[in-house]
């Protein structure tokens, strides 16, 4: 197979002998490839000579379905240069793929027991069409190596279920796109490699913005119990005549009133496990299971299945913390994953080969661990290929969020020196704040001081009302102020629009009892509690957020820290060397100079 392109950056030619290598020594890579080094290229090139010639299947796991697009985008160049006819396929979630209508609504639990119910009693007109042969063999010619969204576009003319079309399309591709947790949710694993007539041991396993992995698996295998689940479910019980659950829920309501009477008012503690009362978790799973399919039968959700899930992961032990807060009239009781390696294990002791990349990858140890790879794991660090000149990185150390510092003061100050820094950039800035909270106590200052437009990022906006938003800033002259952990954080590509970001303060997590025993059980196994916990996860978001700036070779940008603690060594040290970053206290006289 011929490279896609013209001509390989330096880079990425060594990319790309590395990734070479390391497959044909069946050896795992972990890879810290910076913006415009072309990691998708460089990544697929190599596995996709690789799996044609040892008939093994690529699966190129992505955070996001959006971010399937370069991937489409990348093979059908490849086809072209190469005149080849290597089948692609996008898989992303089945509620998001479904014809019926209001299932948006449902969670993803809710929503599997509900098309089970459908399509078990035949309910489903799409799921029926597409069982019929004529109609697969002519709509599967139509969709072949289609994004899912253009996929779905051609199986709602045909009244066809767009999952089980993609499904079929996935038996014969040689690559399939999916969610992370397409295979690294064991139950859902199980379904999709049996519906794709494929297996584990043959798996070429791409993982992208692989910073991200960690967390999204800690919070699938987390689940929680509340008095207000427990009073719903009360009612579902007598309302779809399941009496025999209610002593069950009854036993688990009486564990939550006792294990939470000492809190007289607000608070947290550690929970055991003997503290909730029910033999036999598993088998009284299933029987909720059971009726939440009853329920699902008349409505769109169950909390049934939420206290299956809750009793199917109680019992777990290692790798987990059991926290009881109480909120007001709310109690809930969280079993919480902190280890990330306990869901890869098996994924990574059967799988051919995993190859996990980011931009952010950053200290490549730091994810060896979290995410459990071998020993042995090749990681290598790719310099960034845009010019030193395109770049400006500073540290300003004249103010701080951190919270026993916080005061209207301190925002004030806050306010003051964002507002200097966005006025004396030529352009549109991105500020991003650790929370919503601080943002808007900070906002009341800033609006005086700024001379340009202001956006705003919202809690829970739709996809539409960010694109509405994302475009009012593209053609103003302004500053968009967002949270770090938010969709502007990481989601968005705004090649030639922005000239700089502001990261304000460092978006640490709460020092709840939750990051307690995220650092604790570090610091046991590692002894990197505080870094792997606390620390670097903090200063990813960080390189994240400034990553929005500098896209292309053409960018060029300011990226400026705004925190006294960012030039402390235990932060200052995992900047990555080839920025250069300088400590200013005067910071728009270094600004004006770069432009």
């Amino acid at each position: 197979m011929q490279f896609p392109y013209d001509k390989k950056r330096p880079v990425q030619e060594d990319m790309i002998k590395q990734v070479e290598t390391s497959l044909k020594n069946k050896k795992f890579m972990l890879i810290h490839a910076p913006t415009g080094l072309g990691k998708t290229a460089a990544s697929l090139m190599p596995a996709l000579n690789y799996a044609i010639e040892n008939n093994k299947t690529i699966f190129f796991l992505t955070s996001r379905h959006t971010q399937q697009k370069i991937v489409f985008e990348t093979i059908h160049k490849i086809n072209e240069k190469n005149d080849s006819e290597i089948q692609v396929v996008g898989v992303i979630g089945k509620k998001n793929m479904c014809s019926q209508q209001n299932v948006e609504q449902l969670n993803s639990g809710d929503f599997a027991e509900y098309c089970k119910a459908l399509t078990s009693d035949k309910l489903c007109t799409f799921y029926e069409n597409s069982r019929k042969k004529a109609i697969l063999e002519l709509v599967t010619q139509q969709v072949k190596n289609k994004t899912p969204e253009e996929l779905i576009k051609v199986c709602k003319t045909h009244y066809l279920c767009p999952y089980e079309i993609t499904m079929q399309l996935a038996r014969t591709a040689k690559l399939v796109i999916s969610d992370y947790y397409y295979l690294f949710n064991p139950f859902i694993r199980q379904t999709f490699f049996s519906k794709i007539n494929k297996e584990l041991k043959d798996a070429v396993v791409i993982i992208d913005e692989a910073h991200n992995l960690a967390g999204r698996l800690r919070k699938l295998w987390s689940t929680q119990l509340s008095n207000k689940i427990l009073v719903i479910a009360l009612k579902e019980a007598k309302k779809y005549n399941q009496q025999h659950l209610i002593p069950y829920i009854q036993t688990l309501i009486e564990d939550l009133n006792k294990i939470s009477d000492e809190f007289i008012r607000d608070g947290e503690r550690m929970a055991k496990r003997s503290e909730i009362s029910l033999s036999d978790k598993k088998d009284i799973a299933e029987e909720f299971e059971e009726a939440a399919k009853i329920v699902l039968e008349d409505q769109k959700r169950s909390a049934f299945n939420a206290i299956a899930s809750f009793l199917n992961t109680w019992e777990q032990e290692i790798g987990y913390s059991r926290i009881l807060r109480k909120e007001g009239d709310f109690v809930i009781l969280k079993h919480n994953c902190i280890d990330a390696a306990i869901l890869t294990k098996d994924v990574f002791e059967e799988a051919n080969s995993v190859l996990a990349m980011s931009g952010t990858l950053l200290p490549l140890e730091m994810y060896a661990d979290l995410l459990g790879f071998p020993r042995d794991t090749v990681k290598e660090n790719y310099p960034c290929i845009f010019p030193d000149e395109n770049r400006l990185a500073l540290v300003v150390p004249k103010t701080t969020t951190k919270y026993a510092k916080r005061s209207e003061e301190q925002y004030k100050n806050i306010a003051k020196a964002a507002a200097m820094i966005a006025n004396s950039i030529p352009g549109n800035v991105a500020i991003f704040f650790p929370s919503y909270r601080l943002r808007d106590s900070v906002l009341k200052y800033f609006e005086s001081e700024y001379e340009n437009n202001i956006f705003l990022e919202q809690s829970g906006m739709s996809k539409e009302e960010k694109e509405k938003l994302l475009s009012k800033f593209k053609i103003s002259h302004g500053a968009l102020l967002g949270v770090a952990a938010g969709s502007f954080g990481e989601g968005i590509d705004m090649p030639g629009i922005l000239k700089g970001v502001i990261v304000v303060g460092l978006p640490l997590e709460k020092p709840n009892l939750e990051t307690q025993q995220k650092i604790q059980y570090y610091e046991d196994k590692f002894k990197k509690g505080w870094d792997y916990g606390y620390v670097l996860p903090a200063i990813t978001t960080c390189f994240q957020n400034v990553g929005r700036c500098i896209r292309t070779e053409r960018d060029k940008g300011v990226l400026v820290f705004l925190d006294e603690r960012f030039s402390w060594p235990m932060y200052a040290k995992s900047f990555p060397k080839d920025w250069k970053v300088q400590i200013s206290v005067n910071p728009v006289a270094l600004i004006e100079e770069f432009f």
